[in-house]
C-alpha cells in the first residue's frame, strides 16, 4: 500500500511539476526551422506571446511566427521580439494576433512590406526604426495604433497603405 502511495504521489508531483505557469518561457520551431521563444500569457486560457529577442538577430529572410506553439495560441508579439534583426525580410504573422507590442521590430531594417492580418486590433510602437519598410497593409479592425509606430522608417510614404 505504501508503494502504491508514493507512486501515486511521485507521478502526481511530477504532473504539476511540468504544467507551465504565467509568465514561464519555451522555445518552439518555426516552419522554416529557426527556434523561437515564447512567453505564457495566461495558462488557463493557453495563450503565449512571441517572446523578447525572439530569434537570433543573425536570422535572415522570411519568418512565419506559428499560430500555435507547444498548444498555446499566439496572440501577442511580445516587447522587442525581433529587435535588431536588420537582416530579417519578411513576416508572416498569424490570424491569432491581436496584439503588436512596443519595439517588435524595433530596427529590422531588410523589413520592406508587412501585412497586419485581420484580428489585430492594437499596435504600439512596433515598426520604429524599420527603415526599409515601404508597404504596410493594416486591416480596419485597428482600433490603437500607437504615436511612434513607425517612427524613423524612411520609405516611399506613398506606398503605405
Amino acid at each position: 500500500m505504501k508503494k502504491k502511495l508514493l507512486f501515486a504521489l511521485v507521478a502526481l508531483l511530477t504532473t504539476l511539476s511540468t504544467q507551465a505557469a504565467d509568465g514561464d518561457i519555451f522555445t518552439a520551431k518555426t516552419v522554416e526551422g529557426v527556434e523561437m521563444t515564447f512567453k505564457v500569457i495566461d495558462e488557463a486560457a493557453k495563450t503565449c506571446a512571441v517572446g523578447a529577442n525572439s530569434i537570433s538577430t543573425s536570422t535572415s529572410g522570411t519568418v512565419t511566427i506559428p499560430a500555435k506553439a507547444n498548444g498555446y495560441s499566439v496572440t501577442d508579439i511580445g516587447y522587442e521580439a525581433f529587435s535588431g534583426c536588420k537582416d530579417l525580410t519578411n513576416i508572416i504573422i498569424p490570424k491569432s494576433v491581436t496584439f503588436i507590442n512596443d519595439y517588435a521590430f524595433w530596427n529590422c531594417h531588410g523589413l520592406t512590406s508587412i501585412i497586419i492580418p485581420e484580428g489585430v486590433t492594437s499596435i504600439g510602437s512596433a515598426f520604429y526604426g524599420c527603415t526599409g519598410l515601404t508597404s504596410i497593409t493594416i486591416p480596419n479592425g485597428v482600433t490603437l495604433i500607437a504615436s511612434y509606430a513607425f517612427n524613423g522608417c524612411r520609405g516611399d510614404r506613398k506606398s503605405v497603405v
